[in-house]
């Protein structure tokens, strides 16, 4: 099975064509998305900026996608810089075929691979706090202001974030309920990278990740873990990927002047992953990595 993932668009116009060139190229089984795919929406206005981007700009890259690549599969997460209403909109295009959202409580089956998508962060400088969640119970908030999206009302209003935050499930609670995928070969597409890892560095301040998504990780041990958010992190490590007990773990960031991504090939007895892009990627080189002789929990 290939799998191309890709992380963080933002909405700009290169990465989508590009991205969309290199499905054309690479004809994978599997096109993830692993969030944040989308420009910042206005805070006054999510529907007119974030949405109508969603089911215009962005369904015509999709569109473009699976013209070039029929074969291809496409799935996707979202992240803490998308809106609550984007997600309802997304499901739009699940209805045409256009792709498929991956849930955290059912995960589903592209050839022989259980996915399983989780789209919340911890508490990030950002406004948006739609997908967003206290790593663990009790975590300090240290950031000012907070929007959410109110279904009820078809608008967004603003929030005390650590009041809303502390009345949320955590992201250690919300991992507990995720239940045990029905394969042993099963993947993690989680936006927020696991903490203290290659995967996680922001310049100036070091390790961001998540402690709650390592230890739900270690605990688990997918086959992959795919994750973004952290741009910079593999110009500054010097890698993308790296092992977690069993768990071979991802994050190819995302560059301004060009796409980031990786290739993934899944063959019986070993991955092989294929940076495209990548900072800190020196050459491009694919690293052929062996696939443990009995997955599951270590």
């Amino acid at each position: 099975m290939r799998v191309l993932f890709a992380t963080d668009l933002h909405g700009l116009p290169r990465h989508l064509q590009e991205l969309a060139d290199w499905a054309g190229v690479y004809r994978p089984n599997l096109l993830l998305v692993g969030g944040d795919a989308l420009p910042d929406g206005d805070v006054a206005d999510p529907v007119g900026t974030q949405v109508r981007f969603l089911l215009t700009e962005m369904r015509r890259h999709f569109e473009v996608i699976k013209d070039r690549s029929p074969d291809s599969n496409i799935a996707t997460i979202v992240g803490n810089h998308d809106w609550l209403c984007t997600y309802d909109a997304m499901i739009d295009l699940e209805r045409d075929g256009l792709l498929q959202i991956l849930p955290s409580d059912n995960a589903p089956l592209f050839g022989e691979y259980s996915f399983v998508g989780y789209s919340y962060t911890p508490p990030c400088p950002y406004a948006v706090k739609d997908f967003e969640r206290l790593d663990f119970p009790g975590q300090p908030y240290l950031f000012d202001g907070g929007v959410i999206w109110d279904r009820q009302r078809g608008r967004p209003v603003p929030v005390n974030a650590a009041v809303y935050l502390g009345a949320a499930p955590s992201l250690q609670e919300d991992l507990a309920r995720v239940p045990v995928a029905a394969s042993l070969d099963w993947i993690l597409v989680s936006h927020a990278p696991p903490f203290e890892t290659d995967l996680d560095i922001l310049p100036e301040i070091g390790h961001v990740g998540s402690r709650s998504i390592k230890d739900f990780i270690l605990q688990r041990q997918p086959l992959l873990s795919l994750h973004g958010h952290i741009h910079e992190s593999p110009g500054l490590s010097g890698r993308f990927w790296q092992r977690l007990g069993r768990t071979i773990a991802v994050n190819p960031g995302q560059r301004d002047d060009g796409l980031a991504a990786v290739l993934i090939d899944l063959a019986e007895e070993s991955i092989t992953l294929t940076p495209l892009g990548i900072a800190g990627a020196s050459g491009g080189s694919p690293v052929t990595l062996a696939r443990p002789a009995a997955w599951g929990p270590a």
